[in-house]
């Protein structure tokens, strides 16, 4: 069973490595450095634009991550177990032993690596007036931090990542439930395609989904592009995968003889879904909100191509401080950005805690 874990994460992890796009732009492209999903962007960005070779391109990229990821649906739908019955249970703690103190070095390590060390650097660089390498030499000041609390645009930006991540995820989490409920519990006709076509986004790289999406509104009678909706809808398309396999994967385990155990009771399909099923994937519920609500405050892939002045939003704010080479200024709202989503996903966590229970 763990070897088949371990194939289904290695296809999760080579999906994600393809369709990245903000950290190889941020650390290639200035190095002439070029991954698929940034060459799509320079092929759109820059003039002369070449639509065509970035949708062909596109198209190829989307092929492949759809064959890794039907792949890893095959893996993961062979390989289901369900271990939320009516029987009592308990977790136990395995002890590592002589591997402890390896195991904590290593996590401790890429902690220190991967969070700690690069928030240091940040930090050092928000308060520099000019950039040098050396601590001891630099000139020190907070105008970087009075310039984005002094501007309009930075905190209107940060109200539209506000509303664009706290209702989008909500709405993606609702979304996500019930594709999990139709394909897991109900299984409709068609409920296999409906399953894949709701993963499918998961490996097509965010710069040509906004692509899609610009072309798709510009031509469609809706006023929605250059709104916060298209964000919205863009950024459910692309991670409603995130949502619908952390639900799946809570409701693929609960024994559905526990439902059956209501209706015998009396209750209706629909009060068997509020009384038992709910409250059971609850935590996965919240699980999925904090992974869309994190996605959508990051994400600028899918964002780079929609937005617009009035729509602007956090990840492209910085972005955009980036590409104009301000460090200070793009460095200051990287870390404001840090705090108020860990606040935030702080806030939540106390207010959640403790509800999913069944209710009797």
């Amino acid at each position: 069973m763990l070897s088949f874990s371990l194939t289904s994460a290695v296809v999760l992890s080579f999906v994600l490595s393809i369709e990245q796009f903000a950290i190889p732009a941020l650390m290639g492209i200035p190095g002439h450095v070029n991954v698929l999903a940034t060459q799509l962007y320079l092929l759109v960005r820059f003039p002369p634009p070449d639509y065509g070779l970035a949708a062909a391109i596109g198209l190829m990229l989307s092929a492949l991550t759809g064959f890794a990821i039907w792949l890893q649906r095959r893996i993961a739908r062979n390989n289901r177990l369900i271990v939320t019955t009516g029987k009592a249970g308990r977790l136990t703690s395995v002890p590592l032993g002589r591997w402890k103190w390896p195991a904590g070095i290593l996590c401790w390590g890429y902690i220190a690596l991967a969070l700690i060390l690069p928030v240091v650097i940040l930090t050092y660089v928000s308060v520099l007036k000019y950039f040098t390498a050396n601590p001891f030499n630099g000139a020190y000041t907070f105008r970087n931090y009075s310039f984005l609390f002094g501007s309009d645009s930075t905190l209107r930006s940060f109200w539209n990542t506000l509303v664009v991540s706290g209702l989008g995820a909500l709405l993606g989490v609702i979304l996500a439930w019930l594709i999990s409920y139709f394909t897991l519990r109900h299984r409709p006709p068609g409920y296999r395609v409906l399953d894949f076509t709701a993963s499918l986004p998961f490996g097509v790289p965010g710069v040509v989904l906004g692509l899609g999406l610009l072309w798709a509104y510009a031509y469609l009678p809706l006023p929605i592009y250059g709104t916060l909706t298209i964000l919205i809808v863009a950024f459910i398309t692309r991670f409603l995968s995130y949502a619908t396999e952390t639900i799946s994967g809570r409701m693929v385990q609960i024994d559905r003889s526990l439902e059956e155990a209501a209706w015998t009771a009396g209750a209706t399909r629909l009060q068997a879904l509020k009384r038992v099923l709910v409250p059971l994937t609850m935590p996965s519920l919240q699980g999925a909100y904090f992974l869309l609500f994190m996605a959508f405050f990051r994400e600028i892939a899918s964002a780079v191509l929609l937005y617009t002045a009035t729509s602007n939003v956090l990840s492209t704010s910085i972005w955009s401080f980036f590409e104009q080479a301000n460090w200070g200024q793009a460095t200051a709202l990287s870390l404001i950005s840090m705090i108020v989503v860990f606040a935030f996903l702080w806030l939540l966590m106390v207010l959640t805690r403790g509800r999913s229970g069944i209710k009797a």
